[in-house]
């Protein structure tokens, strides 16, 4: 093989290091902007792509090119893992074997949210995940275990960021700075799971009874954090204290989680959506008097 010969092959080398690295870098910053809260629209945004159904699209293709599937036979030992609160299920989750785990749970949920429980199936969720069929027992023993996942996965992620940041609130602070602490983390959160919280509302009461009965403790953990938040803002005046602590709190809760169905319609960032919606339910919507 002649010099000029060699030389271009060795460019084209290069152009497909470069076309990895590139990928690892833009996959990383997707998993990044997502663990601070940016929702798929801001990622579309950042991207110049049309939809968050493109970011999705875009961040799973990566993903699959990245972290295939270890029963592929393929070598990916140059591939970055990347963890985000929103992909990671499990302790981990930054090995190839959590990686997968991370991309079933995303892509059932978006499969669970459509479709519900009883129309929701193994082949689907791995066309989803762009993986086979069989890989996915490889991870999950049935689909009851992976939805299972699913859902305890999205309580488990809300309760740890709501808890996080609320203690994260400094002593003295102004007494609305909890409350405020903890909606702008829920409503972050649930932006960051999307298909995954979507999945626990349409999909919980369509469960079996017994795995309803397991991931009850999570949601009922859940629940006793945002009792004591919500107590804590109606002692302090912040919140009213004359309406039932328990129809207080889901008032609370379930305006934010109804606000996370804002983003794709209002076109606005997950920060400017909390502070919206902690301004309604602090202040309301009613104008000025007098």
């Amino acid at each position: 093989m002649d010099g000029p010969t060699r030389a271009v092959l060795d460019q084209l080398g290069q152009i497909s290091r470069r076309r990895a690295a590139i990928d690892r870098a833009e996959y990383s910053l997707i998993s990044a902007a997502r663990a601070n809260g940016a929702g798929w629209n801001d990622v579309a945004t950042a991207l110049g792509l049309g939809s968050r159904q493109a970011a999705e699209q875009r961040f799973t293709r990566l993903n699959t090119r990245l972290e295939p599937d270890e029963t592929d036979g393929r070598d990916d030992r140059t591939a970055t893992p990347t963890t985000t609160v929103a992909t990671a299920p499990r302790e981990g989750a930054g090995s190839r074997s959590g990686q997968t785990r991370a991309r079933l749970v995303l892509a059932a949920g978006q499969v669970l949210a459509e479709r519900g429980y009883a129309s929701t199936r193994i082949a689907d969720i791995a066309a989803r995940a762009d993986l086979r069929a069989g890989s996915v027992y490889h991870h999950f023993r049935s689909k009851d275990e992976l939805i299972e996942e699913v859902l305890r996965f999205g309580v488990v992620s809300a309760h740890r960021r709501v808890e996080r940041d609320v203690a994260a609130v400094p002593p003295g602070s102004d007494p609305s700075a909890a409350l405020t602490a903890a909606m702008s983390a829920h409503l972050q959160t649930m932006l960051g799971l999307d298909a995954v919280a979507r999945a626990h509302a349409h999909a919980f009461t369509q469960l079996p009874g017994p795995m309803k009965d397991r991931i009850r403790p999570f949601r009922r953990a859940y629940g006793a954090l945002w009792s004591e938040v919500v107590g804590a803002a109606a002692e302090a005046g912040v919140l009213r204290g004359d309406i039932d602590r328990y129809l207080l709190r889901l008032f609370v809760v379930n305006s934010v989680e109804a606000a996370s169905a804002w983003a794709w319609r209002s076109h606005r960032t997950a920060t400017e959506l909390s502070s919206t919606i902690g301004t309604l339910i602090l202040e309301g919507a009613r104008g000025p008097t007098g």
